[in-house]
């Protein structure tokens, strides 16, 4: 029983990076470009936006805020710690923010994005 949850499990984790690729490709996102992420969750999309924005820059640049940036948002602090390890260990930390704010009041004065998810 414990093998078939695990199948599952990963099937899951598949979609839900096949979601998440498509709003990253229906959001056009350009190099040096500034992109909004609430309700991250465990880092998905704003994890995969920043490797978009990697790509979209070409191999021979180094990892930096040029690239762009991505804004991560959730209330959960426990989240966001698992999407700060998760960004950390594909070496996107240089490019995504994780900041802990409920969405209902997310506080951003002055702050325009590109593109939001």
């Amino acid at each position: 029983m414990q093998r078939q949850a695990g199948k599952n499990g990963c099937k899951h984790e598949i979609a839900a990076q096949k979601v998440n690729e498509r709003l990253v490709e229906l959001a056009e996102i350009k190099p040096g470009q500034k992109v909004l992420d609430i309700a991250t969750g465990i880092g998905e999309p704003a994890i995969t936006a920043a490797r978009k924005l990697v790509q979209l820059a070409g191999s021979g640049n180094k990892i930096n805020a040029n690239i762009g940036h991505v804004l991560a948002t959730d209330i959960s602090s426990q989240m966001l710690t698992v999407a700060k390890q998760r960004a950390a260990t594909l070496g996107l930390q240089e490019i995504i923010e994780f900041r802990e704010s409920d969405a209902e009041v997310l506080a951003l004065p002055g702050s325009s994005f590109d593109g939001p998810f």
